[in-house]
């Protein structure tokens, strides 16, 4: 069966599927749209490479996406694989001590249910929390929405800055013999104007077209701050995912000791989603009897190795100081003494 293609305004369409063809033809909701969906796929993308995962589990970003999204998940055997994620529910009933219901519903990509009765003691089913609180992650979508605002700002600023009065004609003729010439001049041409045309007289023997002045020139001074600002949303994202980015903007005024506080905080941030997902891994080698690897990727265990490595050295470069102020001490004790007897 042929697929059906549509192509609307810059987006096309293939059996129901939409997807951005050319950025610059699209309508301006869709464009806050597709920048909107840049920004969430880009961060979604990094958050997903933090955790390497046991071989054994089928797919593992999709177990990573569940638990950022729905702060739970669960493992459980399919037709697909043995250990499919599946979106875990908990279904109101009987509870245990701390309040969590006994029974549950999951939910695998084509929405197949699968019901479970006493997850936390039946071994059909391994369940993991995506933090200590147990819930979603909603930082990406907030820093999504407000880079999409700040790109629609700096893009407002930029057309407004031009500096392009707009020419008033005086009929038809004149006016496409002006959109003419700047035609060409966008072009990077330059051609004679014909005089007979009445443009009027640019060197001033004539009098000049009238132009209507739309544009705000002033605006070219918020672009550096809003470029700025949009810096620090980056950093600010990446920052609660656990990597630390120096603002470029405020680099010379930031101390090493100011860059490595920022680094450790950084990194504890991401601890609570390790530290959830490591008791989730332990429960489910009691279940199976089986050993499961899990460990922060490459780049996260680098950013802790350096981190370590930061605090050690500061920790011994403090150790002389430590020691120097306990004999100062001592002294003044020791003459506090001489001096009483």
């Amino acid at each position: 069966m042929a697929k059906q293609v549509t192509i609307t305004g810059g987006l096309n369409t293939i059996n129901g599927c939409t997807w951005m063809n050319n950025y610059r033809d699209l309508k301006s909701k869709f464009k806050i749209m597709s920048d909107d969906s840049m920004y969430r796929d880009m961060a979604t993308n990094v958050l997903l490479l933090m955790f390497e995962h046991d071989e054994k589990i089928f797919r593992p970003e999709l177990f990573e996406l569940i638990l950022h999204d729905f702060g739970m998940v669960a493992l459980i055997e399919t037709d697909t694989a043995k250990y499919t994620p599946v979106i875990f529910v908990p279904v109101n009933g009987e509870r245990y001590a701390d309040g969590f219901f006994k029974d549950c519903v999951c939910f695998d990509m084509i929405a197949r249910e699968y019901i479970f009765t006493d997850w936390r003691n039946n071994n059909n089913i391994l369940v993991f929390f995506n933090n200590n609180t147990i819930t979603p992650d909603n930082f990406i979508d907030r820093h999504a929405a407000m880079l999409t605002d700040v790109d629609i700002s700096l893009q407002a600023n930029v057309k407004f800055s031009r500096k392009k009065p707009v020419p008033i004609a005086r009929d038809k003729k004149v006016k496409n013999q002006i959109d003419q010439i700047f035609s060409d001049l966008d072009n990077g041409e330059q051609k004679t104007v014909i005089a007979d045309l009445n443009l009027g007289d640019f060197a001033g023997s004539m009098k000049p077209i009238d132009v209507l002045n739309l544009t705000e020139v002033e605006s070219s001074k918020y672009i550096q701050y809003l470029s700025n600002l949009h810096d620090n949303l980056i950093s600010r994202l990446f920052f609660h995912m656990g990597l630390s980015i120096s603002d470029n903007g405020k680099q010379a005024q930031i101390s090493i000791e100011e860059l490595n506080k920022n680094k450790s905080a950084s990194l504890a941030v991401c601890l609570p989603w390790y530290e959830a997902r490591k008791r989730g891994f332990e429960d489910a080698k009691r279940k199976t009897g089986e050993e499961w690897k899990f460990d922060f990727s490459l780049l996260w265990r680098k950013e802790l190795e350096q981190q370590t490595a930061t605090d050690n050295v500061e920790e011994q470069s403090s150790e002389p100081q430590k020691e120097s102020e306990q004999i100062v001490e001592k002294e003044v004790e020791d003459e506090q003494q001489s001096n009483d007897e």
